[in-house]
């Protein structure tokens, strides 16, 4: 295909017009009422944003750690939109603006130098558990789960989902029942599903798909019955990539480049400006869009110094509003929840929130990378964690460790014995 054929100068550049045209003719035009707005600004004076959006791809050197496969997530879908958003938005000042792009170049930049660095945190760990003790603990909380949505368990069809997450919304939201079922989508059901993949065995695949559909049955959620789908898919885009020698950050430009075209030709049709609402409104642009929301909302309207996050608060009482953060910020509308950067950075003190919160995402890109160094299959740990991929571009860095299970995961792979006979891809 001629477009792997461009430096990843060129490819960044195309996918930076790309946004830039998207967020105008498809987000503008017809959802400036849900924050997509636009300031007038001519292509001219976006040229030092272009430039921001453009630098920090000159230090990524290739997919070459698991650190790397991180920070081109967040570049694409998170640094790109949110500089090109904060220029094509209206209602900020250009001194507020720029001061945010830079501070978050030096993020962006930081990310992508982790890669650079020789530096290892000093995880391993010689007696580890069997992991039988992982299918065991999945058993367990499979037939917990079970046990407290006996009462209304159902297979229901995309227009019954809503209704099942209603009546069941007090069971999910009760004790851990939350957490269980968000355990088991990114952690333990992934797990035995990749387990199964990589060692070719059908029954565990099959079985951990079980799991995700008795999952949906009690939260009636769209994205828990296809993250095997998902799972597969960008395992199968991976093993591609190394096949070819391609590298993945070009090949998710090219990707996302063709579908872009294709369904922007489709959007005058009910389906075609269906998905182009679900890939460029929900999942392009939203991060853009939400961090200019919460920049705007925060310049008149106290920060929260972290005490949005629940135990935070619980200890100093400091949180300033009535309602959960991501209501508060839309004046009671929908629930905006929003990435690291928004949330931990922008809502938790401003230029300093921002700061700090990369700093930690720094220290955690470092620790991906010891965890990764300990593992001679380290496909095998770069798809682990594309269940958990999602969460961290659209809530709090603590939600995605807690919450979302992220910390489980990664005392997994540092304290139990993975099998060995996987089937043994390196990704370098």
């Amino acid at each position: 295909m001629f477009l792997f054929r461009f430096s990843k100068i060129w490819l960044t550049i195309l996918y930076i017009a790309l946004y830039h045209f998207v967020w105008l003719s498809f987000c503008y035009s017809n959802f400036d009422y849900m924050g997509y707005t636009y300031n007038g600004t001519s292509i001219v004076a976006c040229l030092p944003s272009y430039i921001i959006a453009l630098l920090p791809i000159f230090v990524y050197r290739g997919m070459t750690k698991l650190s790397s496969f991180f920070s081109i997530i967040i570049y694409l879908l998170a640094y790109i939109p949110i500089i090109l958003s904060l220029q094509l938005s209206e209602g900020l000042a250009n001194d507020i603006v720029l001061n945010y792009q830079l501070l978050l170049l030096i993020a962006m930049i930081s990310f992508f130098g982790v890669d650079r660095i020789p530096f290892y945190l000093k995880v391993e760990v010689t007696r580890k558990l069997s992991f039988i003790s992982i299918v065991v603990v999945t058993i367990a909380i499979t037939l917990f789960l079970i046990f407290a949505y006996r009462s209304n368990m159902r297979l229901a069809n995309f227009t019954e989902i809503y209704d099942l997450r209603e009546e069941n919304s007090d069971i999910t939201s009760s004790g851990i029942n939350g957490y269980f079922i968000f355990w088991q989508a990114k952690v333990f059901y992934p797990l035995l599903f990749i387990m199964g993949v990589l060692g070719k065995r059908k029954v565990v695949v099959w079985l951990s798909v079980v799991g995700f559909v008795l999952l949906y049955m009690m939260t009636g959620q769209k994205g828990i019955l296809l993250t095997p789908l998902f799972v597969f898919s960008f395992y199968c885009l991976l093993k591609w990539s190394i096949k070819v020698r391609l590298d993945l950050y070009k090949l998710l430009v090219c990707m996302i480049t063709l579908f872009s075209i294709l369904i922007l030709c489709i959007q005058g049709t009910p389906i075609g400006f269906a998905i182009c609402a679900l890939f460029f409104m929900r999942t392009m642009c939203i991060c853009g869009s939400l961090f200019v929301l919460y920049v705007d909302f925060f310049q008149n309207n106290p920060f929260t110094y972290y005490s949005h996050i629940s135990i935070v608060n619980k200890i100093t009482g400091m949180y300033p509003y009535d309602d959960v953060l991501g209501k508060v910020v839309t004046d009671g509308g929908m629930n905006a929840n929003a990435l690291f950067w928004t949330t931990d950075g922008v809502a938790s003190c401003g230029y300093w929130g921002v700061f700090i919160i990369s700093i930690i995402l720094v220290l955690y890109l470092f620790l991906l990378n010891s965890i990764e160094r300990l593992n001679t299959n380290n496909i095998f740990v770069y798809i682990v964690f594309v269940p958990s991929m999602t969460a961290i571009l659209n809530s709090s860095l603590f939600t995605y460790f807690i919450s979302h299970g992220v910390f489980l995961l990664i005392m997994i792979l540092l304290f139990v014995k993975i099998p060995t006979n996987l089937k043994p891809i390196k990704c370098r």
